[in-house]
C-alpha cells in the first residue's frame, strides 16, 4: 500500500521483486546513472552559487548512492571465498581511477581550455559529459550480460 505512488515509478518497479537482488540492484543503478547524467554534466553551468551548490550536491548524493550500491552487486556475484579480492580490486581501482587518474585528466584538460578561471568548470562538464555516459553504458552492458546469464540458467526473472 503506497498512497504516494512511488512504488510505480520506473526507478522503483524493479525493487518490488524481491527475488532478485542483482537485477534489481543493477536496475536501479542504472536509473540513478540516467537521472545522475543531466545533472552532472550541467551542474557548473548554473548561473549563480547557489544554483550551482544545489546540484553539486545532488549530484555527489547520487553519486554516493551508486558507490554504495556497487559492491552489492559484486558480493552477491563473487563466491563467498574470493569476495575479500573482489572488494579489495574494486578499492584499488576506484581509487587508482576516481582519485588518481581522474583529477589529473581533469586538470590536464582544463589547462587546455582556453578561458582562465572558468576552464576548470568546463574541463569537470565536459569530463561528466564523458564518464557517465560510459557508466550508463557499461551498466547496461552489465544487467544485460546478467539477464542473459539468468535465462541461460533457467531462472529468468520476469
Amino acid at each position: 500500500a503506497d498512497p504516494h505512488g512511488f512504488a510505480e515509478l520506473p526507478p522503483f518497479t524493479a525493487l518490488r521483486r524481491t527475488d532478485d537482488v542483482v537485477g534489481s540492484s543493477l536496475t536501479l543503478l542504472l536509473a540513478i546513472a540516467i537521472v545522475q547524467w543531466p545533472i552532472a554534466t550541467l551542474a557548473l553551468l548554473a548561473p549563480g552559487l547557489w544554483p550551482i551548490a544545489a546540484r553539486v550536491g545532488l549530484s555527489l548524493f547520487l553519486v554516493s548512492a551508486t558507490t554504495c550500491l556497487s559492491p552489492l552487486v559484486m558480493q552477491l556475484l563473487v563466491p563467498p571465498p574470493q569476495r575479500a579480492q573482489s572488494i579489495a580490486l574494486l578499492g584499488i581501482i576506484s581509487s587508482l581511477l576516481g582519485t588518481g587518474l581522474a583529477p589529473i585528466l581533469v586538470g590536464a584538460l582544463s589547462d587546455l581550455l582556453p578561458g582562465g578561471a572558468t576552464s576548470l568548470g568546463f574541463a569537470i562538464t565536459i569530463f561528466s559529459g564523458i564518464a557517465v555516459p560510459a557508466m550508463i553504458l557499461l551498466l547496461g552492458i552489465t544487467r544485460r550480460a546478467y539477464r542473459r546469464g539468468e535465462a541461460d540458467r533457467g531462472a529468468a526473472p520476469a
